[in-house]
């Protein structure tokens, strides 16, 4: 499937939220309930645009893709694809695209995902991601090429 990313500007905190709630809603609820209203305040004060790029597929925005970069390090803070276009390539596309720039740029990339996500871990690691650290409430994944 083909796809294309566009940069987040400030007022898209409300796509931002929508995306969340329709990708992972169902593991942040299990883990800590879900009240909608803290959950988009969250993502209000939180959600830094100039962060985050929109997934566009069949011009429709189906998830967004959010990193922090610095020099020693790329931080994966959320790849968030909506549930009806998972597990069509896309974000195994994207992570492959970012895990050669890391590779270019000789940084690590590192991730945490919420611990009761075992499809994301697995996913993760089909990637070559090794956990590093391991709660309750999160798992932390990094890979170096």
């Amino acid at each position: 499937m083909t796809y294309r990313l566009i940069r987040a500007m400030n007022g898209d905190s409300e796509l931002i939220f929508d995306i969340k709630k329709r990708s992972i809603k169902p593991y942040v609820e299990k883990m800590f309930g879900w009240d909608e209203a803290w959950q988009r305040e969250f993502v209000y004060k939180n959600y830094k645009p100039q962060n985050i790029e929109f997934i566009i597929a069949e011009d429709h925005c189906i998830g967004l893709l959010e990193v922090q970069e610095d020099d020693s390090e790329i931080f994966l803070k959320n790849i968030l694809i909506v549930n009806e276009y998972q597990e069509k390539g896309i974000g195994t596309d994207i992570l492959k695209q970012l895990i050669e720039r890391a590779g270019t740029l000789q940084k690590p990339i590192r991730l945490e995902v919420l611990a009761i996500n075992e499809r994301a871990e697995a996913f993760y690691k089909r990637l070559g991601f090794e956990v590093t650290e391991r709660s309750n409430i999160k798992v932390c994944m990094k890979i170096q090429k």
